[in-house]
């Protein structure tokens, strides 16, 4: 192999590593950002559910904040600008469970359409079904205590009629749900 080869190649391999460095950097500015963006919004008692990257240049945070009996659920909607995540808006709801122990949230962001919720932890899952026939299944994830919380990320029509059938580990229905959504978030 000629030596103009392997410059190249070890050319290559140096852009590759710096771009690798780069999106590591990237990601672990993102979570140190939630976390700055939650203390400076003084939501107390806090806990990150997730952080789910819509693309590369826009991610949501989910996290519940407030004390024992006053849960709210929160998310920060993050976008990027050159290498830096920058905060763009936040949405906090009051979390009130039914019967069940589930709620359902709405908010709008830029691209999409956001349905989120606390959920029991004998919930492992959420399938949606809307009142103009489709069918989604929703994204459920726990926090580093054990709670659980759910989302589902639209990016075509909301839609404000569903039935929710939350299912156990076993793919059990625990029960069915029809709830109105109000849409005006």
């Amino acid at each position: 192999m000629s030596v103009k080869k392997k410059i190249i190649i070890i050319f290559i391999f140096g852009i590759i590593l710096i771009s690798l460095f780069v999106k590591i950097q990237s990601d672990n500015k993102l979570d140190a950002k939630v976390e700055t963006i939650i203390y400076q919004l003084n939501h107390t008692e806090n806990d990150v559910y997730k952080i789910h990257k819509i693309n590369n240049n826009q991610a949501l945070a989910f996290y519940t904040w407030g004390y024992p009996n006053q849960d709210h659920l929160g998310v920060i909607e993050l976008k990027k600008q050159g290498l830096i995540w920058k905060f763009n808006k936040a949405v906090s709801n009051y979390i009130e469970y039914d019967e069940v122990k589930f709620s359902c949230n709405f908010s709008a962001f830029e691209n999409v359409k956001l349905y989120q919720g606390k959920l029991s932890n004998k919930i492992d899952e959420v399938i949606v079904r809307t009142d103009d026939n489709r069918q989604f299944k929703a994204e459920v994830i726990e926090s580093e205590h054990g709670d659980k919380m759910w989302y589902l990320i639209l990016e075509d029509e909301p839609f404000e009629v569903a039935t929710f059938v939350l299912k156990d580990s076993k793919g059990l229905i625990i029960n069915e749900l029809e709830v109105t959504i109000d849409l005006k978030w």
